[in-house]
């Protein structure tokens, strides 16, 4: 039985996480706060306000990367810190391809928070999503 939503894997040069859930979309959402808490602990990012994300692609595997992406930009760019993923809805057809999300979080405050890594982003080199029974796991690689 596993307890946890999310790890760190080994890694040389680089920052590798594997994450894990129900669905693919509960993975994802695992995937994106493991790879926050590889940056910041997470339980000192407060949840003051939502910031929402849409990412549109036709392929799942870079609709997915393109999420993680995202996170790393909010974090570095905009220098706000995810810590609660409140919705996340997929669709994928042939009229929408898009990833719905709704983050909770906060500014990242300088006082209070303290980035481990500079991540440049989430590597297509390595990115899988696997299917056990029950369980779909995302490992990806994020580039330091």
């Amino acid at each position: 039985m596993i307890d946890k939503r999310f790890r760190a894997v080994d890694h040389s040069g680089d920052l590798a996480v594997e994450a894990w859930g129900a669905d693919e979309l509960e993975a994802l959402a695992n995937a994106s706060l493991g790879l926050v808490a590889q940056l910041v602990p997470l339980d000192t990012i407060e949840e003051r306000e939502q910031f929402p994300l849409w990412i549109a692609d036709e392929d799942v595997d870079r609709r997915m990367i393109a999420y993680l992406n995202e996170i790393i930009y909010l974090i570095s760019a905009r220098r706000w810190l995810p810590c609660s993923v409140k919705y996340m809805t997929n669709c994928n057809s042939k009229d929408c391809n898009e990833l719905q999300v709704v983050l909770g979080g906060e500014p990242l405050d300088p006082t209070r928070h303290e980035l481990k890594y500079d991540v440049k982003a989430v590597t297509y080199h390595g990115f899988r999503v696997t299917k056990e029974t029950g369980m779909v796991k995302i490992y990806f690689v994020c580039d330091l």
